[in-house]
Parts: structure tokens; C-alpha cells; sequence
């Protein structure tokens, strides 16, 4: 079907039959801001592909240090190594409507790990990105807009933080 792709994402509906979320109409090839709708169970990719250029989940990410990102950073990490990351509009997998990303209107892990995400995928240049996220992502919100911001922010910094020590130790 794609030959060229060494990952492709695909659709998703409930276990009542509907799309979890808008997609694409046609098949696409991803860039590291179109990766960031992309959920975990919408990944499928070829193996050796993955193993030949050395990808990974990063372990801090998903129900750990940070409760989320793993998928994402997955994607970014890929495509930044220069793998080919396509959308197919397709349905592979059905899940629940419920998800840890939807906490992320009221649990604070959620809003903090994002901020990590953001820095971990896209580095210091991800702030603009954070900000653009943040004023988005407010009107859904059901928390004061300034302890949403504050917890993003945290998340931002303390990852870089963490990150630019452990560049400096030796593994």
C-alpha cells in the first residue's frame, strides 16, 4: 500500500462506531506539528526500519516521569531522523473515548507533562509552539487559564532543566 512508509498512522473510532476525532482525508505525509494529533494505538511500523535507526520510546514519557508523549515523541524522533512517517485514512483500532489526553483539561500531571513534551520533541525552540498550544487549548479548559499556563511552563522548564544536566553525565 505504501511501500516508502516506515510508519504509518491510522484512524480510530469508538466502540460506538464513531471517529474519535477528525482526520485527514487522504493520505499524508506527517511533519513534527501534524504528529502531535497522532494517539498511540493509531501507530503501526515496520521494525527493522525502527531498529536500523536506533528509535526508541523514550521511557520518561507515558504513565511515568511524564504521563504522556511517548507516541508523539516517537513520531518526532522519526521523523527528525529522517524516516517516513505517512497518514493513512483508514480505521486499524477501536478505544474508548475516555483517554489520559482528555484529563488533560483538569489533572495537572497532564498539563505539566505536555510542557515537558513540547521541550523534549521540539527543544528550545518549542516555546512559541507552548504558548500557541496554550491559547488554543484555554477556551477548553476548566481551570483559571493562569494555572494552566503555570503548569505547562513548569513542565518546560524542569525538562530542560533535567535534560541539560544529563547531557553533561557520563552513561
Amino acid at each position: 500500500m505504501h511501500p516508502q512508509a516506515d510508519i504509518i498512522t491510522f484512524m480510530e473510532k469508538t466502540p460506538e462506531g464513531k471517529l474519535r476525532k477528525s482526520y485527514p482525508k487522504r493520505a499524508m505525509r506527517h511533519s513534527v506539528f501534524s504528529a502531535m494529533r497522532v494517539r498511540e494505538p493509531e501507530i503501526a511500523f515496520r521494525l527493522s526500519r525502527i531498529r536500523r535507526f536506533g528509535l526508541r520510546f523514550d521511557e520518561d514519557f507515558g504513565f511515568s516521569k511524564y504521563v504522556i508523549g511517548e507516541g508523539y515523541i516517537f513520531l518526532a524522533d522519526a521523523i527528525k531522523k529522517g524516516l517516513t512517517v505517512m497518514f493513512v485514512p483508514e480505521v486499524i483500532s477501536i478505544h474508548p473515548a475516555e483517554s489520559t489526553a482528555t484529563m488533560g483539561s483538569t489533572d495537572k500531571n497532564v498539563m505539566y507533562s505536555k510542557g515537558a513534551m513540547f521541550r523534549r520533541a521540539l527543544g528550545p525552540i518549542s516555546l512559541p509552539f507552548l504558548l500557541a498550544f496554550f491559547l488554543k487549548k484555554t477556551v477548553q479548559r476548566r481551570i483559571p487559564p493562569w494555572k494552566f499556563l503555570c503548569y505547562l511552563f513548569r513542565g518546560w522548564f524542569d525538562y530542560g532543566r533535567i535534560s541539560s544536566k544529563n547531557r553533561g553525565a557520563k552513561v
